[in-house]
């Protein structure tokens, strides 16, 4: 069957796919949403969708590139709003900036559950082209505080290692925001001082 969509409402379409999927993602989840669910709100047919996606894997992929977009453009953002702050303290500002908007997005059930499947599930040729991983967006958040590469490695991996505690946030209890702060003000305060000894 064909589709006559005009440029315009295939624009339509796809922004309306993009916030259902979003929607989904929050609930019920990129696993248990169907198709049907995705292409019932932008009022095209099951068929009609595949002229956009391939498979709903792809939808959600860009899904969460717009989380990264969010998440590490906040820690951007951080990084450079105060250059007359000192590092470490900078550092740590864009951290739990990022951290927070994570938290807030409502996406981090996605970020956690649907996103390690969603990656196994794409192809590798697709993910080269599309993808770029967190460590990849943390390096490049840092990097203008932080040129040293082996310093920046061990910053994004240690990064990486605070947000995954915004999973755990409940068991941890009320004292999770100051925790957090501790902890990402210490690994700052440590990795700066080294860098200022080794110079």
């Amino acid at each position: 069957m064909a589709y006559g969509f005009t440029a315009e409402e295939r624009q339509h379409i796809r922004a309306v796919l993009r916030e259902q999927a979003r929607a989904c993602a929050i609930s019920p989840g990129m696993r248990k949403t169907t198709v049907e669910a995705l292409t019932q709100a932008a009022g095209i047919s099951k068929g009609a969708f595949y002229l956009f996606y391939p498979g709903k894997e792809l939808l959600f992929l860009e899904v969460l590139e717009d989380l990264h977009t969010l998440v590490y453009g906040k820690m951007s953002e951080k990084v450079r709003q105060h250059p007359e702050l000192p590092p470490a303290e900078r550092l740590a500002q864009a951290v739990l900036a990022a951290c927070s908007a994570l938290e807030q997005s409502s996406m981090l059930p996605f970020w956690e559950n649907d996103v390690p499947a969603l990656i196994q599930k794409i192809p590798e040729s697709v993910l080269d082209r599309q993808y770029h991983a967190d460590s990849v967006h943390i390096r490049d958040a840092l990097r203008p505080v932080i040129a040293d590469e082996p310093t920046l490695a061990l910053a994004a991996s240690a990064v990486q290692a605070l947000m995954l505690t915004l999973s755990h946030r409940k068991q941890i209890g009320p004292m999770y925001t100051e925790v957090l702060r501790r902890m990402t003000d210490g690994l700052f305060h440590e990795l700066c001082a080294e860098r200022t000894e080794a110079q």
